[in-house]
């Protein structure tokens, strides 16, 4: 397991890989920089800082997953850069309700490269496991 720290336009992150890919991004205080960033790292870093950073071939360890939980992540992750879906959205599609959509996202330990920020209330944000305030941020850097 791999650990990487750096600072992006929307604050500072943690990134975990396995030799499986990214198993966890966390959105941390502060931390010492890690100064040679694996590919991987330099990708979900370039695209928090406002670029259009392909993420689509970062690779993500989803051991953790049930075959449940996997199914509404790897559907979340086909929602492209600029869209939202909502909660309903995905549970139609994947015959299930929003409220399990919603606690499996709950689970999802990579927010950025799996996009749960994508996915929306039908009449709210939702909820995002780094606060109202990031999700809110997230969508308004892809919208650029």
């Amino acid at each position: 397991m791999k650990s990487y720290a750096f600072k992006t336009k929307l604050g500072w992150v943690g990134l975990s890989e396995s030799a499986a890919g990214v198993s966890s991004i966390r959105f941390i205080k502060k931390a010492k920089p890690t100064l040679k960033l694996s590919r991987n790292a330099l990708k979900v870093r370039e695209f928090l800082d406002g670029s259009k950073a392909d993420l689509d071939s970062v690779k993500v360890d989803l051991g953790f997953a049930t075959t449940f939980t996997r199914r509404i992540l790897l559907q979340t992750r086909k929602i492209p850069a600029g869209e939202t879906r909502t909660y309903g959205w995905l549970a139609r599609k994947l015959k299930t309700s929003p409220r399990a959509v919603g606690q499996a996202l709950k689970k999802n330990p990579v927010p950025v490269v799996i996009p749960c920020h994508r996915v929306v209330g039908s009449d709210c944000l939702g909820g995002f496991s780094a606060g109202i305030n990031l999700k809110s941020r997230l969508l308004k850097l892809e919208s650029k």
